[in-house]
């Protein structure tokens, strides 16, 4: 079978495959907003094919040394956060015009890939875009990455408890989508299995190998 030229029986199919599994399992089983991925240059097109009308949306923000950086995330769910007043107000104080989703992603992109190229500050609102909590996004910056209480997927200057707990989920996810990929469920039927009924324990994941 191929999609968009791409065979989803091969092992390059097979190699991207465990590369979203391992880099955005959280998304894949509805626990997080949104992920990024990076992969080779080779894969963009079977990437853009492989999300092609799911429940995922796509931004290509930079692509450097024969890497792309793409941003995996669900669109209703991005807003959502995007417009609690926290979140707003550090974009703004960011320098971003407006509260839209595609301007921000358009700004975000090109302030990303010139952080890349090695000119200019990285941009720490992409925390935000990650879903990350306005706490330890802004902790992170006053502190210059210091003084945490906790380094995990992200280092956490409060709610220390909360975020261990979401760090178990996130390790729950990528430990039992790698293992479904391995086995041979695709990315897709993983995503329709926890579109409407995101992982809330290891166990839950199992039905679906």
């Amino acid at each position: 079978m191929y999609l968009n030229g791409y065979s989803l029986g091969s092992t390059n199919n097979k190699e991207l495959n465990m590369k979203i599994a391992r880099q955005c399992a959280p998304l894949l089983t509805g626990i997080k907003i949104s992920n990024l991925l990076i992969t080779s240059v080779d894969y963009k097109e079977n990437i853009y094919g492989l999300f092609e009308g799911s429940v995922i949306s796509m931004k290509f923000l930079a692509g450097i040394d024969e890497r792309n950086t793409f941003l995996l995330y669900k669109q209703e769910d991005l807003v959502k956060y995007i417009n609690e007043p926290q979140i707003q107000n550090y974009l703004i104080y960011a320098g971003y015009e407006s509260m839209e989703l595609e301007y921000i992603l358009e700004e975000f992109a090109s302030r990303y890939s010139t952080y890349l190229k090695e000119k200019g500050d990285f941009p720490h609102e992409l925390g935000l875009l990650l879903g990350y909590p306005v706490e330890d996004v802004i902790g992170f910056i006053e502190n210059e990455g210091r003084n945490f209480l906790y380094i995990g997927y992200w280092k956490v200057y409060s709610n220390l408890e909360e975020a261990i707990e979401t760090f178990k989920k996130y390790n729950y996810a990528k430990e039992i989508v790698t293992s479904l990929v391995s086995q041979g469920v695709s990315i897709q039927r993983i995503l329709n299995e926890y579109h409407l009924n995101p992982l809330r324990n290891r166990n839950q994941l199992v039905a679906v190998s």
